[in-house]
């Protein structure tokens, strides 16, 4: 199987991931591998440090990695910490589907408001006629949508 590693500069979050610098291994893995947070050993290969990549691509499953950290095993022998990058991994599902995504609005947010999400809530407030009790009080809250 194939192992590509690459150097990228996007955050995690970012979908289409600029990928540079690309450099290609066989390797063979145990039958037993972890697919969504592999652990890689790489032999040592005359001029190519490992730690200059940060993100790698795994032929035989198609998934796409972040390189979270890479051990020194002794002997010449790496090991890398991946993860997987869901966002890019699934790409063409994400961006292929037909979803509205929300979220709650908080300070220092900004974006586009649309007739469908004006951004204006109707809140009515309650009051009782009891007042609390000086103890472990509860007070317990609803919130409906209509």
């Amino acid at each position: 199987m194939n192992l590509t590693l690459y150097k990228t500069t996007n955050a995690d979050n970012v979908i289409n991931k600029v990928k540079t610098d690309d450099y290609a291994v066989v390797i063979n893995l145990k039958k037993d591998t972890n697919w969504l947070n592999p652990e890689i050993l790489l032999a040592s290969i005359a001029g190519v440090d490992f730690k200059d990549y940060n993100y790698c691509h795994l032929d035989v499953v198609n998934k796409l990695y972040f390189i979270r950290s890479i051990e020194a095993m002794g002997n010449r022998i790496s090991k890398l910490i991946c993860e997987c990058d869901y966002l890019e991994t699934y790409k063409a599902d994400i961006l292929a589907s037909n979803a509205a995504f929300r979220k709650q609005v908080e300070p220092g947010d900004y974006g586009s408001i649309d007739l469908e999400n004006t951004g204006r809530d109707t809140i009515a407030n309650y009051e009782s006629d009891n007042s609390l009790i000086v103890a472990n009080t509860i007070i317990l809250s609803t919130i409906g949508v209509s």
